[in-house]
């Protein structure tokens, strides 16, 4: 009785080791298993993950590169426009500046020449001597202006009216001129000229007649100047 029932706790227990061991067994397969789905699964992320990552990281790297770069590249275009831009509108108003002090040197050249009056008495030589210089040295602040607008006009039209107006200008000078050195030679010669005071008259008669007729023509040319060069000045501005 007790050999069957130590037998039978044997074969109970072989089947419970048998059991255990067959788990076990099992047990390390699965973990073996496991493993290699664990192996696989990373090498697939490592294979297929990380090369997009840095790939990606990459072409980001590059891209802000590229986006420094075209950054750097428009602000230098942008400082050359700048540049541009500033020396055509330093150019523009130099241009329009010297347009104006150009006519502003003719206008104060004729004014002088205007208001000089020619006279006949008195210590009328001497006037008439320290008015031509005052013309003359209107006349040389003119010249060095109309020496400068060339820098900038080269228009045929321009140096016509130019041309013209200046003429008109000197030929008034040398009216004035002309009827100072007949005064001279009248007064150097008053001694035994019972007529010299009317010959004096006649002589300032006749500039003043001549000088109207100058101031006329010069009003005519001028105009045309003054409409040219307001043209240019509003051709600047567009």
């Amino acid at each position: 009785m007790e050999d069957r029932v130590t037998e039978s706790a044997l074969a109970i227990a072989v089947d419970v080791a048998i059991n255990l061991k067959n788990i076990v067994d099992l047990t390390y397969v699965i973990l073996n298993n496991l493993a290699l789905i664990v192996l696989i699964a990373g090498y697939l992320i490592l294979k297929n993950y990380l090369p997009s990552y840095f790939s990606e990281k990459g072409k980001y790297r590059a891209m802000k590169e590229d986006i420094k770069e075209i950054t750097e590249t428009v602000k230098n275009v942008e400082g050359k426009v700048n540049i541009l831009t500033n020396s055509i509108i330093d150019y523009t108003s130099l241009k329009r500046q010297y347009i104006i002090d150009y006519f502003a040197a003719y206008n104060n050249w004729e004014r002088t020449l205007t208001v000089e009056n020619l006279q006949g008495y008195g210590d009328f030589i001497t006037a008439n001597k320290i008015s031509i210089q005052r013309i003359y040295a209107a006349k040389y602040e003119y010249n060095l202006k109309e020496g400068e607008i060339e820098l900038f006009i080269e228009d045929e039209e321009f140096y016509e009216c130019r041309r013209a107006l200046s003429v008109k200008t000197l030929e008034s000078l040398h009216d004035f001129e002309k009827a100072a050195s007949e005064l001279a030679k009248l007064f150097y010669g008053k001694t035994g000229n019972p007529d010299y005071t009317n010959d004096v008259k006649n002589v300032l008669e006749k500039y003043r007649k001549q000088s109207l007729q100058n101031l006329r023509e010069i009003f005519i040319e001028r105009r045309k100047l003054l409409k040219l060069l307001s043209r240019y000045i509003k051709e600047l501005m567009e």
